[in-house]
């Protein structure tokens, strides 16, 4: 499931096989989406981290390529849970004067952090906000709920939660849909536990593999 762009070079990694496409390919959806609702500037928010980095490297070479303007952009530290929310504080009153649509290229922790804080700054009615992670549509039902951030799962999500996420639009790539794939998963689930690999069985460690 590596999304490195790096190993999608067959010449090096020949023995490689993507399950996922690599991080950078979301991007193609996020200019295709800025480009047919005509929204060509933005302020574009990071964590840093090195598979973000190449996703909104990704988006600074595309966004140039179609001529779409990145106005201001930010990067906050990993594992910003930990940090004071003032860093995304700081940049939203930075910048909210200066867009209507923002790019947010981090975990689910830092969306729920930034539209929880801008919505005390503006109408969220107002703004777009589009947010590319690193959770994946797994298909198995027409919805998938979003997760919650661990500081907030024992709390109450309000209706006033639910309405400030109106004005967010995710792009996440879905899992294999080829009804074979399923079969594939399992064979090489047993493969790796055999020689040259010998991979130790653990339930709970397998289901995620």
């Amino acid at each position: 499931k590596c999304n490195d762009k790096r190993v999608s070079n067959k010449t090096k990694y020949y023995t490689f096989a993507r399950t996922l496409p690599p991080a950078t390919k979301v991007v193609k959806a996020l200019i295709s989406l800025l480009k047919e609702y005509r929204w060509s500037q933005f302020v574009m928010l990071s964590e840093k981290t090195k598979r973000f980095a190449q996703v909104a490297q990704a988006v600074k070479i595309f966004a140039s390529h179609y001529k779409l303007s990145i106005i201001d952009e930010f990067t906050v530290p990993h594992n910003i849970v930990s940090h004071n929310i003032t860093i995304v504080r700081n940049f939203i009153e930075h910048t909210f004067r200066k867009t209507r649509i923002y790019v947010i290229l981090a975990p689910v922790e830092v969306q729920w952090d930034f539209v929880l804080t801008l919505r005390q700054f503006v109408n969220l009615e107002d703004y777009a906000i589009i947010a590319i992670d690193d959770d994946k549509f797994n298909g198995d039902t027409e919805m998938q709920p979003m997760r919650v951030p661990s500081p907030l799962a024992n709390k109450v999500i309000t209706h006033s939660h639910l309405q400030a996420f109106r004005a967010v639009l995710k792009i996440t790539p879905t899992y294999p849909t080829d009804a074979q794939y399923k079969y594939f998963e399992n064979r090489v689930k047993q493969r790796i536990t055999q020689k040259p690999f010998c991979l130790p069985y653990h339930k709970d460690l397998f289901p995620h593999i």
